[in-house]
């Protein structure tokens, strides 16, 4: 849902701005090798490409011959990782994307009410523990409570991969306060692992990406949170650039939007934090 979302926005500007795109995109977002064959194929017939990392590290060698190529490149979402050796118009000419420290840290800020002394947090992230949304979230809880118990495990960003970890971990999950996790597919997996253990307490889930789903949880009250992201404003802003750069002109080299928190307007009075999108049945509309 996330991905088509952003389809929207690129498909919606494309078509006000005159700009034939073609959509490619693999069956799961843990095929690699898809978007690496493409980068080293097809990327070459375009005049730009508008692109979405499912490995960032994995394609970053893939960047500099398309640029050598004159090849106009909008980097989305996830950041391309450059040594400080390396110079950014190298690989790419502008990325856009959600805040996903800031993400990580307004998640954090939300968690801190819901802990008591002695509580345990259970991280979930994507491919690795390395990308801002994890560490900003880890680094910020830590700080904001310190004698916090915080364990993490990969869940590559799947419902059903998070399930089996779910149920192999099921004691820990039983017992912990919060649950963090890098994407709304691992939370809602979580959820629904839980509620199919019959598990009497429920711990706060926050999510990431507040797809309709997940929005639907939180309003029944079985999710807590998800961090909104801008996913179709992101699409609409990559043609945005990219229409300049045909131009011929110039375009912020980062463009990071900052995130929000969706929770049912009934639990803000129980989080001291600003940057929350209150939610209603009332309110919420496709």
């Amino acid at each position: 849902p996330f991905f088509a979302m952003m389809w929207g926005g690129i498909k919606k500007q494309a078509d006000e701005s005159g700009i034939a795109v073609d959509r490619f995109w693999p069956s799961s977002e843990s095929d690699f090798q898809f978007q690496s064959e493409f980068l080293k194929t097809r990327a070459f017939d375009y005049d730009a490409i508008i692109l979405a990392p499912s490995d960032p590290d994995g394609i970053r060698a893939l960047l500099p011959p398309l640029r050598k190529a004159g090849k106009k490149i909008v980097v989305l979402d996830e950041g391309i990782p450059l040594k400080s050796s390396d110079r950014q118009e190298d690989y790419y000419d502008s990325f856009v994307a959600t805040d996903n420290a800031a993400g990580g840290q307004v998640a954090a800020e939300f968690a801190k009410n819901f802990l008591k002394r002695g509580g345990s947090v259970l991280v979930i992230a994507g491919f690795d523990l390395i990308r801002p949304r994890t560490v900003a979230f880890r680094e910020s809880l830590s700080r904001l409570f310190p004698k916090v118990t915080i364990h993490e495990f990969l869940g590559g960003f799947d419902r059903d991969k998070t399930k089996s970890l779910v149920r192999k971990n099921s004691s820990l999950f039983k017992a912990s306060s919060v649950v963090y996790c890098a994407n709304d597919h691992m939370a809602l997996g979580v959820l629904e692992e839980l509620r199919a253990m019959r598990v009497s307490r429920l711990p706060i889930i926050i999510g990431y990406d507040s797809i309709r789903e997940a929005i639907e949880e939180i309003l029944r009250g079985r999710m807590a949170a998800s961090v909104v992201q801008y996913p179709f404003k992101m699409g609409e802003r990559g043609v945005q650039d990219v229409q300049s750069l045909l131009r011929g002109e110039k375009v912020p080299v980062s463009t990071l939007m900052p995130p929000r928190l969706s929770v049912r307007k009934a639990t803000i009075q129980e989080a001291d934090i600003t940057a929350v999108s209150g939610i209603s049945k009332e309110a919420w509309r496709d």
